[in-house]
Formats: structure tokens, sequence, C-alpha cells
């Protein structure tokens, strides 16, 4: 999530910085916007990879990483990269509601996200072997 916050705010400076090219002319020239498109053109596979990558591997993004949660299949298992392709499409899909769908975590004993419950996924605290036990009792339920 941080990456992805710094990500799209590069992306954004850099797209000031080629619209207000030649000394804040309001017209700048077309390559400004040729150069723009690129560069946003650009981060879309970084992000897709990024999270892709790192959750269908480790569970984790960096956020995640850094509050000791990870991301794993119902039965404990971690995700691979088809599961991790299907919770980012959920995510997306989060994130074009400017992320009114996460409001999901506070309903239900799980407190699963939309993107959660499309890649039927959950996300645990600190993980230990009896967390598999755990999860596994939930889905049998």
């Amino acid at each position: 999530m941080l990456i992805s916050v710094f990500l799209a705010l590069l992306a954004a400076a850099a797209l000031i910085i080629f619209l207000t090219s030649e000394r804040g002319q309001v017209d700048p020239p077309d390559s400004s916007y040729t150069i723009a498109i690129i560069i946003l053109a650009a981060m879309i596979p970084i992000w897709i990879l990024y999270h892709v990558l790192l959750w269908g591997t480790t569970g984790q993004t960096l956020g995640k990483y850094l509050l000791d949660l990870r991301a794993l299949r119902r039965d404990g298992a971690r995700l691979g990269l088809g599961r991790a392709s299907l919770r980012l499409v959920g995510y997306t899909l989060s994130a074009l509601t400017l992320h009114l769908a996460t409001v999901l975590v506070f309903f239900g004993h799980e407190r699963r996200a939309l993107h959660d419950r499309i890649a039927t996924t959950v996300v645990v605290h600190h993980f230990e072997p009896w967390m598999v036990e755990w999860v596994g009792e939930e889905e049998r339920e």
C-alpha cells in the first residue's frame, strides 16, 4: 500500500512537471503529454507485478510486512499467483469505489474485505502454524 501511494504520487508529480514545462506556460509542448502518458502506463504493470508477486509468494506487501500481517488462502496455504491475481481484481474494484467496499471488514466475524471475499482469502496477524487449524475450522462451519 505504501509503495502504491508512493508510485501514484511520483506519477502525479511527473505529470505536474511535464504539464507545467517551459516555465509554467499554459500550453506545454505535445511531447509532455506523451511522456506523462508513458509514465502512467509504465506504473500500471509495476503496480500489478508488485501486488501479484508479493501476495502470491509471501502473502505480504511492504505495508503488511510492517504491520506483521499476511494474506493466506482459507486453508492456511500461500495464495499463489492465480489467487493473488484474483485478489488484485477485487482490490482494484475496491479502489474504483474509493475503497468503500473495504468497509466490509466491519461486518462478519472474519473481517474480510471485498478482495478477500472474491479470492477466498483471509488476512492473519503474525502467522503461526496453529493458525492453519483455526482458519480450517472457520471453513468447516
